[in-house]
């Protein structure tokens, strides 16, 4: 296992850390793309940046693959070294410049869910 990787897994594990995030994601024609970055205040752990795909190309589409893209990676990095089990993980403050996003997030986020939902 490399140093990174577990130096990002005791950061993520530790209830008291402040763990920042950023996404983002943009249109130069004839292309889509979309990065995130995972760190502290000292620097970046980990990193990311991709192609966004489909047509037509929207901001909204490119800001979405980038959330999508840190939410999965935190998800499976989890699963990858925990399995399933209930852990207490940092809070991570995650920034967004994109309003429809955080909108829509939000929205989400107020629904009463049920499992029909």
């Amino acid at each position: 296992m490399q140093s990174d990787t577990v130096s990002l897994l005791e950061l993520l594990l530790n209830p008291h850390a402040l763990v920042l995030a950023a996404t983002d994601g943009g249109i130069k024609d004839p292309h889509q793309y979309f990065g995130w970055a995972i760190g502290t205040f000292k620097g970046v752990m980990c990193h990311n940046a991709g192609t966004v795909f489909r047509w037509p190309h929207s901001s909204f589409r490119a800001e979405g693959y980038g959330r999508l893209s840190l939410l999965l990676f935190l998800y499976h990095i989890v699963i990858y070294f925990f399995g399933k089990q209930r852990l207490d993980f940092s809070v991570i403050q995650c920034f967004c410049h994109n309003t429809t996003i955080i909108k829509v997030e939000n929205e989400i986020l107020d629904r009463k869910w049920t499992l029909s939902t």
